[in-house]
């Protein structure tokens, strides 16, 4: 029934960067459908995603990151996500320093961050210290900013993490995001 997928993740591996960016916004078209989620997970989408989070081209980044936020709004697969070293895509991903992939893996971040495993995750593989680096770029959204705030408040509940969060900058950062004027307190 779903004899495209094993092509498509099969063209992941080939050297045109276009080939790939194409392969790969077909697999996240794929995701989103729930009559194809499952079979495009069991192709092992996150696998590759995870291979494809290194590569140094923007656009490949960008789809990769689309990707992943695209999986992590379905709660009922973020133990294969984790399982797959999705957790390890996203903090690769989201320190590329470009705006929209910083974007969308925080956002996957923060979905993924509901969860105990996927929390000590991101403090185990140095999460937190790239997320703290997105904050405090001069040209971050206050709309993202905002979600990071949430987002280490999520990661803050990870019993046993705190000391680590705080040695990772997530104090510092929380209190200067606590310290920007919003719209509402003008």
């Amino acid at each position: 029934e779903h004899r495209a997928l094993p092509m498509l993740i099969a063209l992941l591996e080939e050297e045109d960067l276009v080939i790939k960016k194409d392969s790969v916004t077909a697999l996240c078209n794929l995701v989103v459908h729930p009559e194809t989620k499952r079979a495009t997970i069991d192709s092992g989408v996150i696998k590759a995603l995870v291979g494809l989070s290194r590569a140094s081209d923007v656009t490949l980044n960008q789809v990769c990151a689309l990707a992943l936020f695209n999986l992590s709004c379905s709660r009922e697969i973020h133990d294969t996500i984790l399982e797959q070293g999705g957790t390890q895509a996203m903090v690769t991903l989201v320190g590329s320093g470009n705006p929209e992939v910083a974007s969308n893996c925080v956002k996957a971040i923060f979905n993924m961050s509901l969860g105990d495993e996927s929390r000590r995750q991101m403090i185990d593989r140095r999460g937190v210290p790239v997320i703290v680096q997105v904050a405090e770029r001069s040209g971050t959204p206050p709309a993202l900013r905002k979600m990071i705030a949430a987002l280490l408040f999520n990661l803050s509940l990870m019993p046993g993490g705190l000391e680590t969060m705080v040695a990772d900058g997530a104090a510092r950062c929380a209190i200067a995001l606590a310290r920007v004027p919003s719209k509402e307190t003008k």
